[in-house]
């Protein structure tokens, strides 16, 4: 058994010669301090301004700073980027400690704006004291690889960004992270569950009053590294700020793309190379320029996750039809007033998220065509009554009896006499 004083605890303790005594200890990991009995919790917070550029100063040395009248000025946009984390301002200072050309620092500056803080800190040559090598300690050990996966996902939005959890965890549905659920209720239980890790291990941060959570922008940047194997694969993951990738080759060898509050306004043109495609995740929300889609999305064969919400699309995009693998897709707030025959081609479609669409034509039998369907959510849609709607309650009630499969419904039915569907709220049913 080990002695107090094998680990420079002194015994016994309490009080001792009129002295009182405490053992403190540091951890990135809440429940260490669960298992060690402790009795304060203290989080330590990130730097404020004025903080970081004192260690960064220290780190950096007086003689680097003052070598050029510009360096101290791009000092401080390096230290912007870091938002205050201890450790990456140490193993930065320590990298720009010999960089007396402010153009070296215009260029790490670039290189973190694109998530590459292991370039800046040159961490192929000293792998171990790199801010990504001892960060990634505590994605290491969290307790399943379900969660490591859901951690490199929350990478997926952009910086700086809040995410409500309900995002998130209908993103970690789609991508198959939460699979085992008899009611939708569980699933939200389970991401709720695997949310709380996440933030117990210091790995996301939590805004309480709104029920959202925000990566750190350094640990965002350390999740890519990983999701791009160390750092080896920069196209498997593509995260782009304004425009598409125009490349052909990167939309091909990506597996994930995401253009979120970008500036796009159509989509490219892709080669028709089918049997080369393996991206299977694609992200465009919040694209406010984006009225359709081209036949090229066609090509992309293998999506099985395609997220179109806040656009404006006004019309449900037929070319989506042929990517018959999705198994989730979510065209929220966008204006559609009907949705396609060609919807039933969706064999293999889980989740399908279609709230606030305006629409108000179904053609009869195709919700019944979509057997693999575990969500449907048609919340606030048909917002007023009109001559033109054609679908009547009862017959969509119809088929829902079909789909056997399906665990969560968004849909409030008011009069049926009416004939007409009234949507007042999205729970599950």
């Amino acid at each position: 058994m080990c002695r107090y004083k094998d680990v420079g605890i002194p015994f016994p303790l309490g009080m001792v010669g009129g002295c009182k005594r405490k053992v403190v200890l540091t951890t990135q990991l809440i429940n260490v301090c669960g298992k060690m009995e402790v009795r304060k919790k203290i989080k330590v917070k990130c730097l404020n301004d004025d903080e970081a550029w004192s260690l960064f100063l220290e780190k950096v040395g007086e003689e680097t700073i003052s070598s050029h009248p510009l360096i101290p000025r791009l000092a401080k946009d390096v230290i912007k980027e870091l938002e205050g984390l201890p450790l990456a301002l140490i193993t930065t200072g320590r990298a720009m400690y010999d960089k007396e050309d402010p153009r070296e620092w215009q260029h790490a500056i670039d290189l973190l704006k694109k998530s590459r803080l292991d370039e800046v800190e040159h961490s192929r040559e000293d792998q171990e004291g790199s801010t990504f090598y001892r960060l990634k300690f505590s994605y290491d050990n969290l307790r399943s690889d379900t969660l490591r996966e859901c951690f490199l996902s929350c990478s997926m939005w952009p910086e700086d960004w809040l995410i409500k959890k309900e995002k998130f965890i209908e993103c970690w549905m789609g991508l198959g992270f939460i699979k085992e659920f008899d009611y939708i209720s569980e699933a939200y239980n389970t991401g709720h569950t695997l949310i709380r890790y996440l933030i117990r291990a210091s790995l996301l941060e939590e805004n309480e009053v709104y029920d959202e959570v925000r990566m750190h922008d350094v640990l965002r940047d350390m999740a890519l590294w990983i999701a791009h194997d160390n750092g080896k694969n920069k196209n498997k993951w593509i995260v782009f700020r304004d425009e598409a990738p125009r490349d052909e080759e990167i939309w091909h060898k990506a597996e994930r793309i995401m253009l979120i509050n970008s500036k796009i306004k159509e989509f490219p043109r892709i080669a028709a190379t089918p049997s080369s495609s393996k991206l299977t995740t694609l992200m465009l929300s919040r694209n406010y320029n984006l009225t359709a889609l081209g036949d090229n999305i066609g090509a992309l064969v293998a999506l099985t996750y395609l997220d179109l919400s806040n656009c404006r699309i006004i019309h449900f995009p037929k070319e989506v039809c042929g990517l018959v693998q999705l198994r989730y897709l979510n065209l929220t707030n966008n204006e559609m007033p009907s949705l396609p025959v060609e919807l039933g081609s969706f064999v293999n479609l889980k989740f399908l998220i279609l709230r606030d669409t305006g629409i108000h034509t179904i053609p009869q039998g195709v919700i019944a065509k979509l057997k693999s369907l575990q969500l449907l959510d048609l919340y606030h849609n048909w917002r007023s009554i009109d001559e033109n709607l054609t679908y009547l309650a009862s017959q969509l009630l119809e088929e829902l009896e079909c789909l056997n499969n399906l665990k969560g419904l968004g849909i409030c039915i008011g009069d049926t006499s009416q004939h007409h569907l009234d949507y007042q709220s999205g729970g599950s049913a």
